[in-house]
């Protein structure tokens, strides 16, 4: 009971509401718990800017450095002994929005850019998925454990009640339990219990990742094709975008990488007047001043002719066939591959093309 009072000896035992056990946190309600992880997402925050810190104005730390330095140090921090904390709808969107921040933060993007997009831009999943991963090994971990276990024994009792829907209390086994029947992996679990027959947890934490991937990627794509801003942005392979590959290589180039990403993602809100410089009545969105505004005509054809230049035969003769917008996206996607070493003249041609035209008419806006 709350104002019960309990003795070890002498002393009298100070009672809390939250209080830091084995690197996680026993809290007995979700604010107290809340508090405690805002305190963590503080510290993982400092994190992240004395990793931006390493780099200068001329030449940042690259967006796939500070990735690996995020996800091999913020995230473990950020998430460790999560599976057995009660997670309210509030606390997964405060957590939510720390990783989405840092997507952002990352690549030097503007807080008014799509979540979904920057999450997409650096290969980023939720951070909901990474918990979810953790939630399910956790239980796989204490389910291979000696039938001597006590652990074990009651966490099979408690699956098995869980599974039935005979046991209705609430708490961490039951959070793993239903993260189990979303993924559609109770079967595989209740199989392995009933035959003492598990598997190793590598083999089965590949399966984990693919599903969890798999789902979190679908809910993406779904969120990125609501949003208009985001129609050049290619949803079939969500990995990280080919100019960050690229920076990564020639780190001097991340400023411009950054600005052609900015477009990819339209974080300048294009398209949302008419075009003031020439008389054709069309938005001035990214497709028409690459390829549309009479204005910047003959600088358009002196770069786009450098990009034919250097472009391997074949390639070429797809890009003269590409409609207007499929080429808009084809150059801000880093040309929907994965980042090819031989083609990076090519590579800069497209950076060339992009940025000069879109300095051009921005210019030219500015002077009307």
């Amino acid at each position: 009971m709350k104002n019960m009072s309990i003795k070890l000896g002498d002393h009298t035992l100070k009672q809390s509401d939250c209080e830091p056990h084995l690197g996680g946190v026993l809290a007995t309600s979700l604010k107290a718990s809340k508090e405690y992880i805002l305190e963590r997402i503080k510290s993982c925050q400092h994190m992240c800017y004395a990793a931006q810190s390493l780099g200068s104005s001329i030449i940042p730390v690259t967006p796939t450095i500070l990735s690996k330095i995020y996800q091999k140090a913020c995230i473990p921090k950020l998430c460790y002994a999560m599976e057995i904390v009660q997670f309210s709808e509030e606390l997964t969107s405060e957590l939510e929005e720390f990783h989405k921040k840092n997507a952002k933060l990352f690549q030097g993007l503007s807080s008014n850019t799509a979540n979904v997009g920057a999450l997409k831009t650096i290969g980023w999943n939720s951070i909901k998925s990474y918990i979810e991963i953790m939630k399910m090994m956790f239980l796989w971990r204490l389910l291979l454990l000696p039938m001597s276990s006590w652990y074990k024994q009651i966490v099979i009792r408690l699956v098995e009640g869980h599974s039935r829907g005979c046991n209705q209390s609430s708490g961490p086994i039951q959070s793993i339990v239903e993260v189990c029947q979303k993924y559609e992996l109770m079967n595989i679990i209740l199989a392995a219990m009933h035959t003492g027959c598990y598997e190793m947890v590598q083999d089965l934490k590949k399966i984990i990742i693919s599903k969890v991937k798999d789902h979190d990627e679908m809910e993406s794509r779904v969120n990125t094709m609501m949003y208009r801003s985001l129609q050049l942005v290619d949803i079939k392979d969500w990995r990280s975008v080919g100019w960050w590959c690229f920076a990564k290589k020639y780190p001097w180039q991340v400023n411009k990488c950054r600005v052609i990403v900015r477009l990819l993602l339209n974080s300048y809100r294009l398209g949302t007047v008419v075009c003031p410089l020439c008389m054709c009545g069309q938005t001035n969105d990214i497709v028409h001043i690459l390829f549309q505004c009479q204005a910047i005509e003959c600088k358009r054809k002196v770069l786009l002719a450098e990009i034919y230049d250097v472009a391997p035969g074949a390639l070429r003769a797809d890009l003269e066939e590409m409609s207007m917008s499929v080429k808009t996206e084809y150059f801000l996607n880093a040309l929907k591959c994965d980042f090819i070493c031989e083609w990076t003249d090519l590579y800069n041609a497209v950076i060339r093309f992009v940025i000069l035209l879109y300095k051009e008419y921005e210019s030219l806006c500015t002077l009307r």
